[in-house]
Order: C-alpha cells, then sequence, then structure tokens
C-alpha cells in the first residue's frame, strides 16, 4: 500500500467516524469502528495476498467479511457459547489473514518456491 493509499484510507476511516458521531452520537462511532475492524480488517488481510488493485480488495472484502466471519461465528457457536464463538472466529479470521500474509511477503523473498 503506497502513502497515498494509507493517506485515503485514513482520510475515509475519519469521515466514516465523522459521519456516525454527527449522526448517532459516541456510540455511532464506537459501532462503526467496530464493524471496520471485525468485518473489514480480516477479510482484507486475508485478501492481501491476491493480485487485486485496492478497490477490488476493498469492496470484495466488505462482502466476504461480513458472509465469512458471520459464518465461522455461527458454527463455532453451535459448539461454544456464543459470545466466546465471536472472540474466536475474529482471532481465526485475523490469524488467517496475517498468515497468509507473511507467507506471500517470505515468498516474495525467497523466489517463486520452486515453481517454473
Amino acid at each position: 500500500m503506497t502513502l497515498g493509499n494509507k493517506k485515503a484510507a485514513v482520510l475515509i476511516i475519519g469521515l466514516i467516524g465523522l459521519w456516525s458521531l454527527v449522526l448517532f452520537g459516541l456510540p455511532g462511532v464506537r459501532l462503526a469502528l467496530g464493524s471496520i475492524l471485525l468485518f473489514f480488517v480480516p477479510a482484507y488481510l486475508l485478501l492481501s495476498r491476491l493480485t487485486l488493485s485496492i478497490g477490488e480488495k476493498i469492496v470484495f472484502s466488505l462482502f466476504l467479511g461480513f458472509v465469512l466471519f458471520a459464518s465461522v461465528a455461527y458454527w463455532l457457536g453451535v459448539i461454544m457459547p456464543f459470545r466466546l464463538a465471536i472472540w474466536f472466529s475474529f482471532a481465526i479470521l485475523i490469524g488467517a489473514g496475517l498468515f497468509l500474509r507473511k507467507r506471500k511477503r517470505s515468498s516474495l523473498v525467497h523466489g517463486s518456491g520452486g515453481k517454473a
């Protein structure tokens, strides 16, 4: 992610926070930023391994985040208390995203991994 993209991302998150604050007060800001953290970030980390543009990653991660997080939380909620399942599903998705991101970086450093 380039510096311009990072500034744009921070600006967008700031505008979402400001819009939520104006319309809904502090609970709205907490809800908006919590939703970004729970739904967007794990899916974005998972998609960071793919060769998509930043815009495609953002759109796909929004939709994938809602579906993937809810599915994992539901199925874990079948075998454990639901509040605990939410935390475990968040940890699983963040861990998977960071693992794939680290794996991508190591494959860039070490070459193509023996593929011709």
